[in-house]
């Protein structure tokens, strides 16, 4: 009922981190995350929007909140983006990607990850390490991307005189790294969420006074109670709400019979029944948050996944995936709209490119239901080695056939031969990987052929 799990990790866990996420914004991390990407990302092809990419990521990764996200950094990378020649749509989208994923990456993976972990009876930690890989995956795409844009657009690149010195920035910032730090350390200890968010934030809160520019005060804090109240409401609101289904759903048996009725109307086959899955949370997760929406069809359509032999981890990983990626799809795509308006973009055409961008989000959970060594599940070391260099080979050739633009601008036949094989290399598989490799090769092989020679791209 509205008393259930969902509402005990929101009053318990999901608050405790978002106003560890708050703290760590006031405090001077988020400067430390934009000047760190800036020294290391700005002065590349494309470095306004390497920017965006890692700075949002690593920002995500404390916080926990799409729109939050968006927000606070988008009101320094959009800018950063528009003044560099990047569209007005194309940076709000890439902002609003960006954001979006930091939930898709630990430690910090918003309500849904803590739920997750309540629902399998599973230790946090264990949610965080098997999303490590499809998180950074999913961080590689969009960046691969934004270079690819600005490739082809002949972007210039950065000034050096508007970029930090990395030395300057990791000698004034780096001991803000220790609140997250200390949350990690006693997550990889194996205490509970909430002792190592508790600990965390102390750590986190005590290393902001270092410096007076850091100094959480009077202000800052009652700015820090009133932003974290403001954002943990809906989700409390939400998860409350949802208990009642999720009672419903336990008490009468209408979850088992869904399933059912999944694997039933897909014949037994595993695609199928994953297409159906997946199409069932975007719709549920229309306008819903994001552990709303996992909540709802973990208990309604990953016990069909389970039935057909998918692993419950995998299964619960696989809704959590489309259950953020939801709210990033049209039309109730909230972060765009965020994003858009401090880009002054058409909000229509930032869903679309943000679902383009993202398009890798959409792909690599069927890659981690085929095969979980994503995940580091039931696989040794070799075998997610070659699985991970194969999905990072798919998601480069995805973004370079999405873009048009590997070496040099591609044509129609090397478009499909990329889109082609990046699917082939996504999906695991002996013949399917080496098929994918082949259909690289030529891609390359003709690029080179096609640049003039002694031509080099810049980096």
């Amino acid at each position: 009922g509205i008393f259930g799990i969902p509402t005990l990790v929101s009053a318990t866990f999901i608050f405790l981190f978002v106003v560890f996420g708050s703290v760590m914004s006031h405090g001077g991390l988020l400067r430390f995350f934009t000047d760190g990407a800036l020294a290391v990302a700005g002065g590349s092809r494309g470095g306004a929007g390497k920017v965006a990419v890692i700075s949002s990521g690593l920002f995500g990764t404390v916080n926990g909140s799409a729109i939050a996200n968006a927000v606070t950094t988008g009101a320094f990378t959009i800018p950063l983006m528009k003044r560099a020649g990047y569209r007005p749509e194309f940076a709000a989208g890439v902002e609003a990607c960006a954001s979006m994923g930091g939930q898709l990456i630990p430690p910090v993976m918003g309500a849904a990850a803590f739920i997750m972990a309540e629902t399998l009876q599973v230790s946090y930690a264990s949610i965080a390490v098997a999303a490590a890989i499809p998180g950074v995956l999913y961080f590689v795409a969009v960046g691969v991307m934004v270079h690819f844009e600005a490739a082809r657009r002949g972007l210039p690149v950065l000034p050096p005189s508007a970029l930090p010195r990395l030395g300057d920035v990791l000698r004034r910032d780096l001991y803000l790294l220790g609140g997250p730090a200390v949350l990690v350390y006693f997550l990889v200890d194996g205490r509970s969420p909430l002792f190592a968010g508790f600990w965390g934030l102390v750590a986190a809160f005590a290393l902001s006074c270092v410096r007076p520019d850091t100094r959480i005060g009077l202000a800052r804090s009652l700015a820090i109670l009133n932003g974290s109240a403001q954002a943990a409401m809906p989700v409390a609101l939400a998860c409350a709400t949802v208990g009642i289904v999720v009672g419903v759903v336990s008490t009468t048996g209408l979850g088992l019979k869904l399933a059912t009725g999944i694997v039933g109307l897909a014949g037994g086959s595993l695609l199928l029944t994953l297409v159906l899955t997946m199409v069932a949370a975007l719709v549920l997760g229309t306008g819903l948050p994001t552990s709303a929406t996992y909540i709802i069809t973990s208990i309604m359509a990953a016990p069909a996944l389970v039935e057909l032999g998918v692993p419950k981890l995998v299964a619960h990983m696989f809704v959590f995936y489309f259950g953020i990626l939801a709210d990033l799809t049209p039309p109730t795509a909230i972060s765009t709209y965020a994003t858009s308006s401090i880009a002054g973009a058409d909000v229509w055409r930032t869903q679309w490119l943000g679902m383009m961008l993202a398009l890798s989000g959409f792909i690599i959970p069927f890659s981690f239901a085929y095969d979980p060594a994503l995940l580091l599940i039931n696989a040794s070391v070799p075998h997610i080695v070659l699985r991970t260099l194969a999905a990072t080979l798919g998601i480069v050739m995805l973004g370079a056939g999405l873009i048009g633009y590997f070496r040099a601008p591609t044509r129609g036949w090397e478009r499909a031969l990329l889109l082609g094989g990046a699917l082939l290399l996504i999906f695991p598989g002996v013949w399917s990987d080496t098929a994918g490799l082949l259909c690289f090769v030529a891609v390359a092989v003709s690029q080179r052929a096609a640049r003039p020679a002694g031509a080099t791209e810049p980096a």
